[in-house]
């Protein structure tokens, strides 16, 4: 919420766009780390802290752990649309990846079950936050170089 309001304040184009590259660097790094020592805890932990009924959690969790990480940093990018008042955006997004996940959950969930489930999930949001990056690059022209030196702290 923090990022909306000092977008959507921003009178300087440049620094909406440095705000929003510096938050994405960083909530993916984060994700990414927080995600993989989720993925790396072992099943019998689950277990005691929840109860035997958990203890396939962590199967599913390796399914799920990249369209996560992809969920969080494309809020990143869904803030920007709404600061600057672009909803359309977070729209087309949001509809392409129901429509993927509608037909994954068609096609993946009766061969593979939850693992199906989780494979859906992850696809359709890292295509989703795709093309909320590609969006977000081509409307504002931004080169690699600039992304990459982007400095996160």
């Amino acid at each position: 919420m923090v990022q909306y309001s000092k977008v959507a304040n921003t009178k300087k184009t440049e620094d909406s766009i440095l705000l929003t590259i510096q938050l994405f660097k960083i909530n993916t790094l984060f994700l990414i780390i927080c995600t993989s020592i989720l993925v790396f805890i072992p099943p019998f932990i689950f277990e005691l802290l929840f109860g035997k009924d958990f203890t396939n959690i962590s199967i599913s969790l390796k399914y799920i752990a990249i369209g996560t990480v992809m969920t969080g940093s494309a809020s990143i990018l869904n803030h920007y649309f709404s600061g600057i008042g672009k909803f359309q955006y977070n729209v087309y997004a949001t509809l392409l990846g129901l429509l993927i996940t509608i037909i994954g959950c068609i096609y993946f969930i009766p061969l593979y079950g939850v693992k199906g489930a989780g494979i859906t999930m992850s696809v359709a949001n890292t295509i989703l936050c795709l093309y909320l990056f590609i969006i977000f690059k081509q409307k504002n022209n931004i080169s690699w170089k600039m992304f990459r030196e982007a400095k996160m702290w």
